[in-house]
């Protein structure tokens, strides 16, 4: 088997300092080895043979970003707990489709108050109008 680089033609010795330098500025071995025409595998056994292995340089981020992160992330979360709290409130608590005695008695009443029966069903099921109010309530 031909040393590492000799089938691509790239003397590694020489570029190894080069390699280094890349992998500092935070390149990857695939990023690498596309400058020089092989594979990043190629490129990372060639410095593994000569004892060269640099990790590659993380960017940090800046207390600013990781605040902006953190702030987004919060929003998020409420966002996603509100959404499930008001998932909570709507989902209806009836079995089968049909609603427990005390929803229609709810129901019932409000509409016995006088107000528009399909905003009351709506207030009380949501969008979802359970079996038996199907035909009265739109």
């Amino acid at each position: 088997m031909a040393p590492h680089g000799k089938r691509v033609g790239i003397n590694w010795t020489v570029e190894t300092e080069n390699v280094r330098k890349m992998r500092r500025e935070g390149l990857s071995y695939s990023q690498i080895g596309l400058v020089y025409g092989c594979s990043g595998w190629s490129v990372r056994d060639a410095m593994k043979v000569r004892g060269a292995t640099v990790a590659r340089a993380k960017s940090r981020k800046t207390a600013a970003e990781i605040r902006k992160a953190q702030r987004e992330k919060a929003v998020r979360d409420a966002l996603r707990r509100e959404a499930k709290a008001q998932a909570r409130k709507v989902a209806p608590s009836w079995i089968g489709g049909l609603a427990p005695f005390s929803l229609l008695s709810r129901l019932d009443r409000d509409i016995q108050s006088g107000a528009d029966p399909v905003e009351a069903s709506r207030a009380i099921f949501g969008t979802r109008t359970p079996r038996p109010l199907i035909g009265v309530y739109g």
